[in-house]
């Protein structure tokens, strides 16, 4: 997802769908915004105000005010298409009962709306933001999975973190062996309604353009472990201080 500055938006987001452990629900608008990002905070600040167990049911105030007093995280995963990282981020949000956003279909969501895709790539980073600061804002961890390949989106979730008082925890996915980088690329299938495969050549362009991180981080090398293993040091290293 290329980096664009953009200012053109007129109507952007006209659907989006929010999971959060067993609860799921649908927001329409059909207003105009100078950026989705805060078309989607506005919305969210009454979707999120009552937060559910996973059977749907209102948590009780004496837990809701337990998981308000803990200190949030910030989970941001990082890396190319087919590092691994979507797998070891939702495995990672189903152990900790943490919420995912995830970039990619946040990003699908806005060009099936007619966003124009030159603006989508920084567009949806800002809304996985607001999201993500919304639930950093009510005292909920939150799981960021996106290529992340530039200081841009890095410098935002540092601030984010830091605006909410929480813990920023950085994990970045690579995979060395480049046979099994490709095979995976080639092999895998999103269905993601309304954004492409990623194609080899897709990776190539963007492992050109990704910038080495300068932050402390926990690196996994996914061609060499098992993503049971690899689930287990992301699990150790966001459970730590």
């Amino acid at each position: 997802m290329p980096f664009h500055n953009y200012s053109e938006h007129k109507q952007q987001l006209t659907r989006l769908q929010c999971r959060r452990g067993g609860w799921r629900r649908t927001v329409r608008s059909n207003h105009g915004s100078p950026t989705p990002a805060n078309a989607v905070a506005t919305m969210m600040g009454s979707l999120i105000a009552q937060p559910f167990d996973a059977l749907g049911s209102p948590l009780p105030k004496a837990v809701m005010t337990e998981l308000a007093a803990t200190s949030p995280t910030l989970i941001v995963f990082s890396g190319l298409p087919g590092s691994g990282k979507s797998t070891l981020a939702q495995g990672l949000s189903i152990a900790l009962a943490v919420t995912m956003f995830s970039v990619d279909p946040i990003e699908a969501e806005m060009l099936r709306a007619g966003v124009a895709r030159a603006h989508t790539g920084t567009a949806a980073y800002e809304v996985a933001q607001a999201l993500a600061g919304e639930h950093l804002q009510l005292g909920h961890s939150v799981i960021i999975d996106a290529v992340n390949p530039v200081e841009a989106p890095r410098a935002a979730w540092r601030r984010l973190a830091a605006k909410h008082h929480a813990q920023l925890k950085i994990i970045e996915c690579v995979c060395a062996d480049e046979a099994i980088h490709r095979q995976r690329i080639e092999k895998r299938v999103r269905n993601i309604a309304g954004l492409p495969e990623v194609a080899w050549t897709d990776v190539l362009k963007r492992r050109a353009e990704y910038e080495a991180w300068a932050d402390a981080r926990l690196v996994l090398e996914t061609s060499r472990a098992s993503p049971e293993q690899s689930l287990s040091e992301a699990l150790a290293y966001t459970s730590g201080p």
